[in-house]
């Protein structure tokens, strides 16, 4: 919700919220929208051995499965470092911030079992 909603806008966004759904301000759809389009579908489409390395994509199961830097780096037999590296890679590659968006974006692409 934009701080500008009106009371309508509010009680629509709870509404749909409590139904199950999603609601989204009306000024924001089409800049999320757009977004979407321009940077999420392109990403969608490359596969994924295309974007990253071997090593970088098996960081990344690592990272969304939960095991910390020092797990993957000890499974591995590589260095902390390393293994930050990999995951800044893996981060910036795709288009992440978060390990919330890692995860998400692990299970979308059915990474994990």
């Amino acid at each position: 919700m934009l701080k500008d909603a009106s009371s309508d806008e509010l009680l629509a966004a709870v509404l749909a919220v409590d139904e199950g759904g999603v609601y989204l301000p009306p000024k924001l759809a089409g800049m999320v929208l757009r977004d979407y389009i321009d940077g999420g579908l392109k990403r969608e489409v490359e596969p994924l051995r295309e974007l990253l390395t071997p090593r970088e994509e098996e960081v990344l199961r690592m990272i969304a499965q939960g095991l910390t830097n020092q797990e993957i780096a000890e499974h591995f037999f590589l260095g902390l470092n390393t293994v930050k590296t990999h995951r800044l890679h893996v981060y910036q590659k795709l288009g992440l911030h978060t390990r919330a968006e890692l995860v998400a974006y692990a299970l979308k692409r059915g990474l994990l079992r």
